[in-house]
């Protein structure tokens, strides 16, 4: 009779005589740089417009004359300035990065509530603006605004003042 551990023994013998191959490393990932900030303080200006237009329009009240509610100029050229500034500030950042298509995705992005807004009632538009535009803000500053981190360079260089006959040294670099 025949033992049942020859065949085992057999088989691990064939495949121990088989030359093991060495794994390959995983390729590293690239090290990326966020720039999502640069879009953020122009949201803000945009924010800050809006709110500014939100203060400078007269809000109607029950018995009010037609003449004492609505919008000043004052409040219209807040408004304007904020949806320029919303609407064309992300892409811009994009764009003076060199990262083409992004500024277009950018761009469809802060529209879309602007468009959704315009074609529901006047009682959705609000909260259809409010959280559409924050959503935009988050999706262009959060996930947009990623780039491949270039090397990083540190020098000394060398500074002239005429005007206080002063000089001396500079640390620049590029982060």
């Amino acid at each position: 009779m025949k033992c049942p551990l020859a065949g085992l023994a057999g088989a691990l013998l064939l495949v121990a005589g088989v030359p093991a191959r060495a794994q390959e490393p995983a390729p590293k990932p690239e090290a990326m740089r966020w720039y999502g900030y640069q879009s953020m303080v122009i949201d803000a200006a945009a924010v800050s417009l809006a709110l500014a237009g939100a203060a400078k329009t007269e809000l109607c009240v029950f018995g009010a004359s037609p003449g004492q509610c609505g919008s000043n100029p004052a409040a219209e050229i807040f408004w304007a300035s904020s949806l320029v500034v919303y609407e064309f500030g992300g892409p811009t950042v994009h764009a003076l990065h060199g990262h083409w298509p992004r500024p277009l995705y950018s761009a469809a992005a802060r529209a879309a509530p602007l468009v959704g807004a315009l074609l529901v009632s006047e009682r959705a538009a609000p909260p259809i603006l409010l959280f559409g535009v924050l959503g935009a803000m988050v999706l262009d500053d959060g996930f947009l605004a990623h780039e491949r981190a270039g090397p990083s360079s540190l020098a000394l260089v060398p500074t002239v003042d005429p005007a206080h006959r002063g000089r001396g040294l500079a640390l620049a670099g590029r982060f």
